[in-house]
C-alpha cells in the first residue's frame, strides 16, 4: 500500500485481506494478487499462430513467456474437477506482470476466481515443501470450509518466472 495513505483512513477490511485471483493447476489452488494480474482471457490458438512447444504464446500479437507451472506442482486430482475433463488443457490465460518484470502468461483449465484472502489465514510453508515447489510458493492461505480446510498457495511470480519456463 502507498505510504501516503494514513493507516487510520483505511477500513479494517482493506488492511485484513488480500484481493487475489485464485486458480487451479494440477489440482493445486494458487493465488496471485490482483495488482499483478494484467488480464484474464480465453485462449485462442488462431491468434498469431501461438505455439506451446516454444514456451511462447501470442496475445494481440504480443509475445508472452508461457510459465509451465504444471511440472513444478505435485499432481493432485480432486474429485470436483471432473467437469473440466472435456475441455482442452490451458483453455484460459492469466497474463501477469510485476513492476520489475516483463508480462508472462499462465495457462489454466478453468476461469480463475476473485477472492479476498484473510491475512490472518496466511501461513509460511515448511522449508522442505518450499524446496519441493522450487520456491514458487513460500506461503499458503488456509481457509476453513464446512467440512474441510482449503489450502491456497500464494504464487511468487518472480521465482515462477525464473524456474517455470523452458529456456
Amino acid at each position: 500500500m502507498p505510504s501516503s495513505i494514513p493507516s487510520s483512513s483505511l477500513s479494517p477490511s482493506t488492511v485484513d485481506v488480500c484481493r487475489a485471483i485464485v486458480f487451479s493447476i494440477s489440482g493445486c489452488l494458487l493465488a496471485l494478487p490482483v495488482a499483478a494480474v494484467v488480464r484474464v482471457t480465453q485462449r485462442c490458438f488462431a491468434q498469431g499462430g501461438a505455439s506451446d512447444q516454444s514456451g511462447i504464446v501470442y496475445l494481440d500479437n504480443q509475445p508472452l513467456v508461457l510459465l509451465e507451472l504444471h511440472a513444478l506442482l505435485p499432481q493432485q486430482q480432486p474429485s470436483s474437477q471432473t467437469a473440466s475433463t472435456n475441455r482442452r488443457p490451458g483453455s484460459f490465460l492469466i497474463v501477469a506482470q510485476l513492476e520489475s518484470t516483463a508480462p508472462c502468461a499462465i495457462a489454466v483449465d478453468e476461469p480463475p476466481t476473485l477472492m479476498e484472502l484473510p491475512l490472518s489465514a496466511v501461513r509460511c510453508l515448511p522449508r522442505s515443501y518450499q524446496q519441493s515447489l522450487r520456491g514458487v510458493a513460500q506461503h499458503v492461505a488456509m481457509l476453513p470450509q464446512l467440512d474441510r480446510t482449503i489450502s491456497i498457495l500464494l504464487l511468487d511470480l518472480q521465482q515462477a518466472m525464473r524456474v517455470g519456463h523452458p529456456v
